[in-house]
């Protein structure tokens, strides 16, 4: 989630706002260009973000000009108002164009649909020969010369400092096979998971990101939907709360991979049982980690994602630019209840109203 003041908390949640939206130019460095914002249709334009996707985020914007395609990228953002004279500004991600098309209309003017994805997708080409990681080389520090490797310019990566001090005890190797090529983005992937951290993500500055795990149900709240007060609901009238029923796993089992000794419980080894009776359905899965701690988080993170599907919440919202990759919320409804909730998928229109897809975490 992007950070908000309360005074942004203010305007989002006031009962009357003007939105407005702009963009800019980037150049390959991540640096501005020029603000081209008259050269935007808000109406014909959005932004949409899957945080299961590969790649998270993509944009549907309408020009009306053409651009060295290749050469830049783009930042939309929105700004909102309270009062139409003091604004407060979010920046929504920035993209790389990959399918401009123009249309040409009966007066001449060219519009052109422009769709893109965030600079996850500058990672997603195939790394085309054996990449090898060797020993003693911290984690972090490797994730970056994958990064760099790849060719992938712009802001710096910024990963939390807390595996810092992680270094490989044998090389981490991705053996060039074609029927299956390794990706940039997947050697990153792999080696922050090996630390216990979240795959590799673009914030809305386009700066990549990536953090320690921690269970959604254990994560503080960055943002509260309370259907309750008729003051600040920004919520619409529809919302749906889809259940499913089926019952899944119940029982996993991770082994760390590589291990010339017998793994134990604790060591090498990681139960968790949730079957409280019930018939176990079992999930066994070997994790390349660095060490007890790093496969209990990427434990626990399958766990999370195995058993927080099982209700889903769709909702339409007001402008709402804040929102970012899987942040939590607290959901408040006078008829389905309090809600502790994940993000899974939204689309931004430039001009408009949010739809939203939520996961019930608790």
């Amino acid at each position: 989630m992007q950070s908000h003041t309360p005074e942004d908390h203010a305007v989002l949640t006031a009962r009357r706002i003007v939105v407005s939206s702009g963009l800019e130019l980037l150049d390959t460095d991540d640096q501005v260009l020029a603000d081209i914002s008259d050269q935007l249709v808000p109406a014909a334009s959005s932004i949409t973000r899957d945080n299961y996707a590969a790649v998270h985020g993509s944009c549907d914007l309408q020009l009306l000009t053409t651009l060295d395609w290749p050469a830049v990228r783009l930042r939309p953002y929105q700004l909102i108002s309270a009062d139409g004279s003091s604004w407060a500004r979010w920046n929504l991600g920035v993209y790389l164009p990959t399918t401009p098309e123009q249309t040409a209309t009966d007066d001449n003017a060219a519009a052109v649909q422009v769709q893109g994805y965030d600079k996850l997708h500058l990672l997603q080409r195939a790394v085309g020969d054996t990449y090898v990681v060797p020993t003693d080389t911290a984690y972090l520090a490797a994730a970056r010369q994958v990064i760099l490797d790849a060719g992938v310019t712009g802001l710096p990566p910024l990963f939390d400092g807390t595996a810092q001090g992680v270094y490989l005890l044998e090389p981490m190797v991705w053996v060039l096979d074609e029927s299956d090529p390794a990706t940039w983005l997947r050697v990153v992937n792999d080696l922050l998971a090996a630390v216990g951290y979240r795959g590799l993500w673009a914030d809305a500055e386009g700066r990549f990101r990536s953090e320690p795990y921690a269970s959604p149900s254990t994560r503080p709240t960055e943002w509260t939907f309370d259907l309750a007060d008729p003051r600040t609901n920004t919520v619409g009238p529809v919302r749906t709360l889809t259940t499913d029923t089926f019952t899944g796993i119940n029982w996993w089992r991770f082994v760390a991979d590589g291990l010339t000794t017998q793994p134990v419980e604790g060591a090498g080894l990681h139960t968790v049982d949730h079957t409280a009776g019930e018939l176990r359905r079992p999930r066994v899965e070997r994790l390349q980690v660095a060490d007890q701690a790093a496969l209990v988080a990427r434990g626990q993170e399958i766990v999370d994602a195995d058993t927080r599907r099982g209700q889903v919440l769709e909702i339409e919202t007001g402008p709402l630019p804040v929102l970012g990759h899987f942040d939590v919320a607290e959901y408040r409804d006078p008829t389905l209840g309090t809600l502790k909730v994940l993000t899974r998928t939204h689309t931004i229109p430039l001009d408009g109203n949010v739809a939203l897809t939520l996961e019930v975490v608790s």
